[in-house]
């Protein structure tokens, strides 16, 4: 009797478990889809993008992994103005966003 038990929570366990881990299968295909740029981040595309962006790739590709403070140091740009071309980036799926605290933390995103 306890082992028919035992199976029938675990039955019940596993009905649950199933929707979640299906969310978290989509949840992940999101992630990697965006990790992903939609295109190589080449020559064509740097002289396509406009002159401030360029200018704000340029030096987060120099630092590797920076904040829109440290970006912003170099550019002798605002931080809130740096922050919203970094953010561009990143909907553009060139720049990967990483939160650490209350810091945001931006690279590259190389097609290799």
């Amino acid at each position: 009797m306890e082992e028919s038990e035992n199976i029938v929570a675990l039955r019940i366990f596993l009905k649950d478990f199933v929707p979640i881990l299906s969310e978290i299968n989509d949840k992940l295909g999101d992630i990697l889809k965006r990790l992903v740029p939609k295109e190589k981040l080449d020559t064509d595309v740097l002289l396509s993008v406009p002159d401030h962006i360029r200018k704000t790739i340029n030096e987060l590709t120099k630092l590797g992994r920076a904040t829109a403070d440290e970006v912003a140091s170099h550019t002798k740009r605002a931080r809130a103005v740096e922050s919203a071309y970094l953010n561009q980036l990143v909907t553009m799926n060139y720049v990967f966003k990483e939160r650490k605290g209350r810091k945001a933390y931006f690279s590259m995103i190389f097609d290799e």
